[in-house]
Order: C-alpha cells, then structure tokens, then sequence
C-alpha cells in the first residue's frame, strides 16, 4: 500500500537527535532544523559513561528530542568549530569523530521512536544510514535505550 506523501510542514514536526558512542563514553546529542531546511547538531549535549544503565540513556534521548528547534539560522560557513559535538568531545574535525565513533540516529514522528543505526562511508566519509536495520520503540526511557544500545551492535 503507498502512503501519501506528507507535507512539508508536517514533516517540520519530526524531531531527531544523534548518538555517538565512543570507546569511554556516550555523547547523544540534540539537533535543529535549519530555515533551509538542513538538520545540525545543537545543544545540549550529554556525555554520558559507556556502562550507563538503558533507562538514563533513554532519559537523555528523551531530553534531547525535547531540545529540538526549527527554523534556526545556518552556522557560520567560516566557522571552525559550529558542531557542540566537536567542542564537548574535545576534537578538532569530524574526520577525527568518524574514525573512533559508532553513530545512530533517533527520531520522534508523534509517538513513534525510531533508531537508525549507521555505517562509516569510507568513500566519502561521514556516516550513511541503514535504514535496512532501523527499528521502532515506545517513548518510554528503558525501551529507547535498550533500543539505542542494542543498535550499537548492528552498527559497522
């Protein structure tokens, strides 16, 4: 059955934030939509310790989504350092995040939770999505990170 296509302003609606999960810690990380229309990272940002329990990684989802903005202004382009991610993680370049850290993506689409766990793109580096390997969860802070942390391990 094909669905009809949703409009752009319902689509505005979908919130989204960013998990990053480096060898000592858990870095999850709002975002916000651009005027263009492109997502950013934002703050806040969580670090949090890698042996964390589920609940209070869902938690820190939890808050991340509820950070979410719209219609920001675009970073600097000149800017070195726009990312949060980069500030709070202390590196220099995403070049340096990519080589070290697993990535999963998670969306609020009303009361549906969706994790999507990514794979490095060596060719052009950064992180392509698996959508092959996404899957769904309640809002509930257990669910969401028994979800995240299960994702971990579908991730290359």
């Amino acid at each position: 059955m094909i669905t009809p296509a949703r409009g752009w302003e319902e689509l505005k609606r979908i919130k989204s934030c960013d998990v990053y999960f480096f060898p000592d810690a858990i870095y999850v990380v709002a975002s916000a939509r651009t005027v263009p229309g492109f997502e950013i990272d934002s703050e806040p940002v969580f670090k949090l310790d890698r042996q964390i329990p589920p609940p209070a990684v869902g938690d820190a989802i939890i808050a991340a989504l509820n950070s979410f903005r719209i219609d920001v202004a675009p970073p600097d382009p000149r800017a070195t350092k726009w990312s949060p991610l980069l500030i709070r993680a202390e590196r220099k370049s995403w070049k340096q995040i990519e080589k070290v850290a697993l990535h999963v993506t998670v969306s609020l689409d009303g009361a549906t939770v969706r994790v999507m766990p990514t794979e490095r793109d060596a060719r052009r580096g950064g992180y392509a999505h698996r959508p092959d390997l996404a899957c769904d969860c309640t809002l509930q802070p257990e669910d969401i990170g028994m979800t995240v942390l299960g994702a971990l391990e579908r991730c290359s």
